[in-house]
């Protein structure tokens, strides 16, 4: 036990430490320099996980104003299971495809395949938009027996009612 209150349990590799010095607050799990620390804070409300190589967050818990903040990079190798609403600044994308994701802006959602927007909502102008980006793609509404209700044919512009394969216009 040291001076300032501090209990320090030492080994060539491991480390256990409890502090509480002037919201400088933490628990250090692992050896000294680049494992990494668990950092808790009363003047902030953060719970943070640093690198202890150069001391950066990793991630950090904001458990302020009702609602809790992660920061940083969470990778989980199963089920990420959340009771309660999530909040994204703009964007969630489709791991290791970075071509695909939602996004969100004010009053508007879209949802973005392979780099194509498939569908858009902006609230802003009153509309759905289907094939926002202009590609060759088609459209198709379903029926309960799996045919087809209505099919656009999009590179030759056509719009087949009870066909996939329409000829005309309309």
């Amino acid at each position: 036990i040291t001076a300032n209150g501090q209990v320090n349990i030492n080994a060539p590799f491991a480390q256990l430490r409890l502090s509480d010095d002037n919201f400088n607050d933490y628990i250090r799990l692992g050896q000294e320099g680049t494992v990494g620390y668990i950092k808790t804070s009363d003047a902030d409300n953060k719970f943070k996980f640093r690198r202890g190589s150069d001391n950066t967050d990793v991630l950090s818990i904001d458990f302020g104003n009702d609602q809790i903040l992660l920061s940083g990079s969470v990778t989980a190798s199963g089920d990420f299971l959340l009771n309660g609403d999530a909040r994204v600044a703009e964007y969630i994308y489709h791991k290791g495809d970075n071509d695909t994701y939602l996004r969100f802006a004010p009053n508007l959602v879209n949802l973005v395949a392979g780099g194509k927007s498939a569908i858009k909502y902006d609230a802003s102008t009153g509309k759905i938009i289907v094939n926002n980006t202009n590609e060759n793609v088609d459209f198709h509404v379903m029926a309960e027996d799996n045919t087809e209700l209505l099919a656009t044919d999009a590179a030759n512009n056509r719009v087949g009612i009870n066909t996939t394969t329409p000829g005309v216009a309309l």
